[in-house]
């Protein structure tokens, strides 16, 4: 009897272990799938967000490295801060706020691809120029300027004189006439003047032409004349011979000046590039531009 009371004791305690197994069995099973399928429909209270340390390159430009943030979706943020020194412009959009910073996702902006090297901790932006910042080029800097001229300012005296003789056989002596010009120069002041002696067997007659006291301006391009002096009116106008005070603009002080309207070409690129500039045929110049909107300004063609 005893014996038989045992093993019916042993059947139930055996009985409740399978039954208790079968029940956290069950319960894992359960707990399991459950969060199988938050992690499918849910994963980002799965995954949580870090932050990583990355080289930065837009367009194959290297930036440097940066800090940023990938959320549990995958999506990488920048800080604001960071983006003028990354090169890229920021979106109406004020971002989300982390720890006190502002962030933008790369994903919101529109015309921006990102591959993340996970082995290198590098992210490679890809953006479309306009998101890119604008390069301008002026060519008028590079031209050589009036202070690469030589304007003299030492006291100096000239004198140009022409002899002319004339003698006739057998009438003899016939004429005899001396041409000179006379110019003497103090700093900015010219002082110039131009003579005729002639005399003949009847007479001799001394004629002055053209005398005239000019004052420089340089910086201005300007002469002030006082004195005899020629007033045109251009290449297809008349001469006239006056004298007075006179007051004109002469560009020929300044070989480099630019009389015509100078060019603006615009352009964009997507990588770095180089603009080659040809000028009827012939290279007049070559610039490297970064990635984005470029502008050549004041090309003299």
């Amino acid at each position: 009897m005893f014996k038989r009371e045992c093993a019916v004791n042993e059947v139930v305690l055996i009985g409740r272990f399978v039954y208790l197994s079968a029940n956290y069995f069950l319960r894992f099973i359960l707990y399991g799938t459950a969060l199988l399928i938050v992690a499918t429909v849910f994963p980002e209270y799965i995954q949580a967000a870090e932050t990583l340390v990355v080289n930065i390159t837009v367009n194959s430009v290297s930036k440097g490295d940066f800090f940023v943030i990938r959320n549990e979706t995958g999506e990488f943020l920048i800080k604001v801060e960071d983006f003028p020194s990354i090169g890229i412009q920021l979106p109406v959009d004020p971002g989300t706020v982390i720890g006190g910073e502002h962030y933008i996702s790369l994903s919101a902006l529109s015309g921006v691809s990102v591959v993340f090297d996970e082995k290198k901790l590098s992210l490679v932006i890809t953006a479309s120029a306009s998101l890119l910042p604008k390069t301008a080029l002026d060519f008028a800097a590079s031209q050589p300027s009036s202070q690469n001229v030589y304007y003299p300012r030492e006291k100096s005296v000239f004198l140009n004189y022409g002899l002319n003789y004339s003698y006739g056989d057998p009438s003899g002596f016939q004429s005899f006439t001396i041409a000179d010009k006379l110019g003497m120069r103090s700093g900015n002041f010219f002082f110039l003047t131009d003579s005729q002696y002639t005399k003949t067997e009847q007479n001799a007659d001394f004629v002055r032409l053209m005398s005239s006291l000019t004052y420089e301006r340089p910086k201005d391009l300007q002469w002030i004349t006082v004195g005899d002096m020629l007033a045109t009116s251009g290449s297809l106008g008349s001469t006239i011979n006056i004298g007075g005070l006179g007051i004109s603009k002469v560009y020929q002080m300044d070989p480099y000046l630019i009389k015509q309207p100078t060019l603006n070409l615009m352009g964009a690129a997507t990588l770095p590039s180089q603009v080659d500039i040809y000028l009827d045929g012939a290279l007049v110049g070559r610039q490297n531009v970064q990635p984005g909107r470029f502008e050549l300004q004041n090309l003299n063609y």
